[in-house]
């Protein structure tokens, strides 16, 4: 059977990539590293909790009341920001955004430029 090539030399150095994590929010299942985006999806369909895609490694988005209203409390000052100046529009948590191959994020906030901003299908 061929070797799979595996990203990082070893779980420190995943860690690291990951920004020192909990290791406990990381999913095993596929190996760190190889998960695509089905795995998200299945993970979506079948389990209560959300996950992300980084770098091919499947981590569980953390949630909770301290996040909530950090999100709200930016996501006000953000909005105000853009709104001012024209430069685009503002989104909450519940968009899941594919950035590239093997990034899949759950951003509590994100900003649109107008220029960058999908016009298909939204209306504000």
């Amino acid at each position: 059977m061929p070797r799979v090539a595996h990203p990082y030399e070893n779980l420190a150095e995943l860690l690291e990539k990951l920004g020192d994590i909990d290791p406990r929010r990381i999913h095993t299942n596929p190996p760190p590293g190889l998960a695509t985006e089905k795995d998200v999806l299945r993970l979506l369909d079948h389990e209560n909790r959300l996950f992300e895609l980084v770098d091919g490694t499947l981590v569980e988005k953390t949630v909770g009341m301290k996040e909530a209203m950090l999100a709200m409390f930016l996501g006000k000052l953000m909005k105000e920001f853009a709104d001012d100046r024209d430069l685009g529009e503002v989104a909450g948590a519940d968009g899941t955004l594919k950035l590239m191959k093997k990034l899949i994020r759950i951003p509590d906030i994100s900003f649109f430029s107008w220029d960058r901003l999908p016009r298909s299908g939204i209306s504000i």
